[in-house]
């Protein structure tokens, strides 16, 4: 299996997903991960270069930074038009069996834009779509419908290390995991919002 994750920032993956890609690697699967804002800009450089690479180690996979523009106070912009949905077309493109990233209802507009250029870019795609659930950006979110619940009991304590790269408070991440995992039967889960499954 050939897993692609696509988060807005380089702590999204590891928020939404990181358990549930853990878990897979572990059966077997591939896993990528692409970052689709510009991490090397200054402004984004508050969340630090080291930080992520940190998380890249416990993953164990390199994150792809896509390269973006950036306003003027050095903060990457990521737009839904045809130049970087032809950028991530290159990207999603590539005989994967399932693609995660936000979900249109987040209410960070990176997320949403993000969520827009990826679903523009899996126009051909016949695997599945997951949307993930960004807690703190999502807590007002109407729109994801969660449908999987991945049991990530085991790899809990993984996630966490990977967002104590970037100085998160593991208290809301730990109670969401247990939250979704009180739905699904289990002591830890991550949701994800089916958006479709072409066999």
């Amino acid at each position: 299996m050939r897993i692609l994750a696509i988060g807005a920032h380089v702590d999204d993956i590891e928020l939404g997903c990181v358990g549930t890609l853990l878990k897979f690697r572990e059966q077997g699967a591939e896993i990528d991960v692409v970052v689709s804002t510009d991490q090397t800009s200054p402004r984004a450089s508050i969340r630090g270069p080291v930080n992520y690479q940190k998380s890249e180690d416990i993953l164990g996979v390199k994150f792809n930074i896509m390269r973006n523009g950036r306003d003027d106070n050095e903060r990457p912009i990521i737009t839904c038009d045809s130049e970087t949905i032809s950028r991530m077309d290159a990207v999603v493109n590539n005989g994967y069996d399932l693609v995660i990233t936000h979900s249109a209802g987040d209410y960070h507009q990176d997320h949403r834009t993000t969520y827009d250029v990826v679903r523009s870019s899996l126009r051909s795609f016949t695997g599945e779509f997951w949307c993930m659930e960004i807690g703190q950006y999502g807590n007002k979110n109407n729109i994801f419908r969660p449908n999987i619940f991945v049991d990530i009991t085991e790899h809990m304590e993984q996630k966490l290390s990977a967002l104590s790269c970037y100085n998160i408070d593991e208290h809301p991440i730990r109670g969401l995991a247990a939250y979704r995992g009180q739905l699904a039967g289990v002591k830890y889960a991550e949701a994800f919002d089916l958006q479709w499954k072409i066999f």
